[in-house]
């Protein structure tokens, strides 16, 4: 059935992670020919893979330190680049404008699995999957990371849609660091409400 108006954004998500995170979980095991292609309803898709030391899939290169600083600024405010814009939506993920009491750091974030402190600032290196579905108007933007340390015996995904006007990007401090952490990739996805962000 063709969609009308607005797409589902968690179902496309869910589409698009199952596509591209199965296949490399079994890569080894699996000829190409065997691998999942695109469904036709994507209209856009990117692919950035972060080293997990000088950019990455939890904190944008930051690291927990960075995370718990000043915003980061663009170098130049009035043509900030993709790169530039995505860490500062993922700085702006972790929940700092509530203060510390909100528990970041203690409670949850990058550098914190089920209230134990982890070792490091909390990057994680990995794939990082960008996508638009749909066109124009009705159009839906979603983010995959898979992480390079996923579960391949046991793959899994946790679904992150926004909440509120919340970006693509606005559960990455919280329900991806959880996600993360347990070795899942992870799938968001935006209001579905505004225009999509175009990186």
């Amino acid at each position: 059935m063709p969609h009308s108006g607005r797409l589902p954004a968690l179902p496309l998500a869910l589409v698009l992670t199952a596509t591209l995170a199965a296949p490399l979980a079994h890569a080894a095991d699996r000829p190409p020919s065997a691998r999942s292609a695109l469904p036709s309803f994507i209209s856009e898709l990117t692919k950035q893979r972060y080293d997990g030391r000088s950019d990455d899939l939890l904190t944008a290169g930051l690291g927990f330190t960075g995370l718990r600083g000043p915003m980061p600024r663009a170098a130049d405010p009035d043509r900030p680049t993709a790169a530039e814009l995505r860490r500062q939506a993922i700085w702006g993920s972790a929940g700092l404008s509530a203060g510390s009491g909100g528990g970041l750091g203690r409670l949850y974030g990058p550098d914190v699995d089920r209230g134990q402190p982890v070792p490091g600032e909390g990057k994680v290196a990995g794939v990082e999957y960008r996508a638009v579905a749909g066109t124009g108007a009705g159009s839906v933007s979603f983010v995959v990371q898979v992480p390079d340390d996923i579960d391949r015996a046991r793959p899994c995904v946790v679904a992150a849609p926004a909440t509120g006007l919340g970006g693509v990007h606005s559960m990455v401090g919280t329900v991806g660091a959880w996600g993360l952490h347990h070795r899942c990739a992870v799938a968001y996805t935006d209001k579905g409400a505004l225009s999509h962000i175009r990186w």
